[in-house]
């Protein structure tokens, strides 16, 4: 199956020289043309940088990732193929939280593969004692339910808490994936 995708890269003006590596991937990889790549002029912060990908992705569905996430080849694809059988506002995959340097699970966060509605389905889940990760990673957003709402990531304080919260009061369908990616 093709992905209809772009890749977004957000330069909010880190010190790791990342930005030069982004730009030779673009020039030589085959697909390259699909990476847009925005410069913030001066630092924002991680929320304020998710924000700017809120706004400027033309793609149905947005994923963070982030220089410090990692995730498996298929990821993508699976998340895709979950959002669009069942509709979902948010498509979470299931999660292993590893120490980076020992390469050690510390924690998984294992779904069922399933779809679930309720009209605040995530309180819903919060209240059923069903947890949900509440990071922005790991998740793919459709953006019609984001800019419809004006879900936006708070400034530097919490980001993906507040994030979260806002998706969970007003998102009426999640979507589960068991693998994790």
């Amino acid at each position: 199956i093709t992905v209809p995708y772009e890749i977004l890269i957000l330069d909010d003006q880190g010190t790791d020289n990342s930005i030069k590596i982004v730009n030779r991937i673009k020039q030589e990889h085959e697909q390259g043309d699909i990476i847009r790549i925005i410069v913030n002029q001066k630092n924002k912060g991680q929320g304020e940088t998710r924000n700017t990908a809120i706004d400027e992705t033309h793609s149905k569905y947005l994923y963070f990732l982030d220089s410090d996430d990692w995730m498996t080849p298929d990821c993508l694809r699976l998340l895709y193929e979950k959002a669009e059988e069942s509709d979902a506002e948010i498509t979470h995959g299931s999660v292993d939280r590893i120490v980076e340097n020992t390469n050690k699970i510390f924690l998984s966060s294992l779904y069922t593969n399933c779809t679930i509605e309720h009209e605040a389905v995530g309180l819903y889940l919060f209240l059923q004692r069903k947890p949900i990760h509440i990071e922005c990673w790991n998740k793919l957003f459709r953006v019609d339910f984001l800019r419809k709402h004006n879900i936006r990531c708070a400034h530097r304080v919490m980001e993906d808490v507040v994030f979260e919260f806002r998706c969970a009061c007003l998102a009426h369908k999640y979507a589960f994936v068991h693998r994790v990616q």
